[in-house]
């Protein structure tokens, strides 16, 4: 007698190998993870320069009290969409198509709001220090972008359409 296949021992014969995650969702969603990586560290260094401002005004100044607040108010629903995206990141990983469509166009909103932001930084040539600012963002929004384009790809679409072998 033979002896027994090494994985029908381990897992019994029923154990069917699951279909690998492709190259493309992996590196879609890793990109998407870094670009959400710098945007809250952003967000917190503007949280930082926000307090920073506030504390060298006038105390006596309610306008600058109230910018304080909003300002603090838009960078937290900042950083709660970010923890949101890595949420939807996740569970794009996890194969659920609803996932992906939201971390897609998460994503390419992400790269045209960021790509506007530097084109703004560019066009505002006071400072030369703006203008090389403008291009590292621009390249980020197309990081951005790229993380978006990545999970449109065909073998990622074949990838989330099949479903696993039940087992």
């Amino acid at each position: 007698m033979p002896p027994p296949n090494p994985s029908q021992v381990a897992h019994g014969p029923w154990y069917v190998a699951k279909e690998p995650r492709p190259g493309v969702v992996v590196a879609g969603v890793v990109i998407a993870f870094v670009m959400i990586g710098l945007t809250i560290a952003c967000l917190l260094l503007g949280v930082i320069g926000v307090f920073a401002l506030h504390a060298d005004s006038d105390p006596e100044d309610h306008l600058s009290s109230a910018a304080t607040a909003v300002s603090l108010a838009v960078l937290g629903l900042a950083i709660a969409l970010c923890v949101t995206a890595i949420v939807f990141g996740a569970l794009a990983l996890a194969r659920r198509q609803w996932a992906r469509v939201v971390t897609i166009v998460l994503g390419f909103a992400s790269a045209v709001l960021v790509a506007f932001i530097g084109i703004c930084l560019i066009v505002d040539d006071d400072a030369a220090g703006e203008v090389v600012t403008g291009v590292v963002v621009v390249l980020l929004g197309v990081a951005a972008a790229l993380s978006a384009l990545l999970l449109l790809l065909p073998p990622a679409g074949r990838w989330y359409r099949s479903r696993p072998a039940a087992g």
